[in-house]
């Protein structure tokens, strides 16, 4: 059971998700159920910001992106631009409040064609070897 609110009595796992706007069941940066498409059409201009963006910031992992950023506009010009969602995370009580966005599956290998062509090469191979289900130390040693 996890807290209410203030002088409230204590609520379900699954009314907690909901008051967050997360459907109980999915993944919090998957692409089961919940996740928000995209709101804007994508222009030149926004691809090589997000390229840019992403090849300093993003993990390309499997069938996965993510970025952890303290700034949330950044997050959510991408999450306008690719779908997903931008949550708040909240790693140590001491350190300040970062800001989570994710895209999985398809979603995810949608967001790494897109931007294949404009990232270094470091981050071509990091792509290669999540499609390819090796690590990119593997692929770059191979070519």
């Amino acid at each position: 059971m996890a807290k209410g609110r203030k002088g409230e009595p204590p609520i379900s796992g699954h009314e907690y998700l909901r008051r967050r706007g997360l459907t109980p069941g999915a993944r919090i940066y998957g692409q089961k159920r919940g996740t928000p498409n995209r709101t804007e059409r994508p222009t030149r201009h926004d691809l090589d910001w997000a390229a840019g963006f992403l090849e300093g910031e993003a993990s390309f992992r499997h069938s996965h992106v993510a970025v952890r950023q303290v700034q949330r506009e950044p997050l959510d010009r991408l999450a306008r631009v690719f779908g997903g969602r931008v949550l708040p995370v909240k790693q140590h009580p001491r350190w300040n409040l970062c800001h989570y966005w994710g895209v999985s599956g398809s979603r995810a290998r949608g967001v790494m064609l897109t931007l294949f062509v404009l990232l270094s090469t470091r981050r071509r191979q990091q792509i290669r070897a999540a499609f390819l289900g090796g690590s990119s130390d593997a692929q770059s040693a191979a070519e």
